[in-house]
């Protein structure tokens, strides 16, 4: 890397010098301003656009991600995905990169050779999340798996910690569909933080840090594995103290309800009974009534009777 800053600083500063300043001179001048501008353009456009199929490709999937932690949000009341990172690879990055394999720089060989052109990092909060999040994205029937290197379960030497997923993705372009690769990588929070330290760390002492430092890194990758399965247990135990409470709460409202519905039930009951016992009452009392006026009646017809009888023995008695 230093020899690559030394190399690029030496054609910097001949580029500056009087040389340089003849050397472009002479290339303006034996190129008209057409075929500069061509030469820009081809050089230029197929790169830019290739970049832009890149950008396009990353827009799908954070879309895909976002609707799926939505979703989750909705049924589980929690966002699994903390957040959520993308990136194109520059253009030093892939020269970089396409020169330490050997190959040529073209829009060809970048398609064909690099995986990680397009990045998407999805932060999760628990490791549970990650490989729910991977299993949701691979299940949909426009994603391709290329290929999947889980650093989760299988770290890297130096303790790197991570779930790598590279897909196909199509992208849907004025006349045609394109299939673009996109590298999805996915982390908890602190497999995150481990990561960014780490590569500050190693920046530092541009990729040669001594063995201690190397050491210290993988012992705190541990740590830091450690910290998600302690997080991820205390967040299964709130989530059963949760529905713990939910269910007696729920067993308490229910048995409130019970008891009130039985109480109901009882003063209907009551109110039924004294009504019957009333309505009885008022029965007894008009039959008691109606025997008094049938007995009055009776008695009445009997005494009439009697006098119609005692009228026509007086008149006997007199003729």
């Amino acid at each position: 890397m230093e020899q690559r800053k030394k190399i690029f600083g030496a054609l910097d500063d001949l580029m500056r010098s009087p040389i340089g300043d003849r050397l472009r001179e002479r290339v303006f001048r034996e190129l008209s301003t057409k075929e500069i501008h061509d030469l820009l353009q081809r050089e230029q456009k197929p790169y830019k656009e290739l970049m832009a199929y890149y950008q396009c490709a990353l827009m799908e999937v954070e879309t895909k991600f976002r609707v799926l932690n939505e979703q989750f949000s909705l049924a589980h009341d929690r966002n699994p995905i903390e957040s959520i990172k993308t990136r194109v690879k520059s253009l030093e990055s892939i020269t970089e990169k396409l020169n330490r394999r050997n190959l040529p720089f073209s829009t060809q060989s970048i398609e064909e050779n690099l995986t990680d052109i397009a990045g998407i990092r999805i932060i999760c909060s628990f490791r549970e999340d990650i490989y729910f999040l991977a299993d949701c994205l691979l299940e949909q029937d426009d994603i391709t798996l290329i290929q999947r290197k889980d650093y989760i379960e299988n770290p890297k030497e130096n303790g790197y910690r991570s779930l790598h997923l590279i897909v196909e993705v199509p992208i849907f372009l004025e006349h045609k569909k394109k299939m673009m690769k996109v590298e999805v990588q996915l982390r908890t929070i602190a497999m995150d933080f481990w990561a960014s330290l780490e590569h500050k760390i190693y920046y530092k002492f541009e990729g040669n840090a001594p063995e201690y430092i190397s050491r210290e890194l993988r012992e705190c990758s541990g740590i830091v594995s450690v910290l998600d399965d302690k997080m991820l247990s205390l967040n299964e135990a709130i989530l059963k103290a949760k529905a713990e409470a939910e269910a007696k709460a729920k067993a308490e409202a229910e048995a409130k309800a019970k008891a009130e519905a039985e109480a109901k039930i009882k003063d209907i009951a009551d109110k039924q009974r004294i009504e019957a016992e009333n309505y009885e009452e008022t029965l007894r009392i008009q039959r008691e009534e109606g025997q008094y006026a049938q007995h009055m009646h009776t008695s009445t017809a009997n005494f009439g009777a009697y006098q119609v009888e005692k009228q026509a023995e007086v008149g006997v008695a007199g003729a």
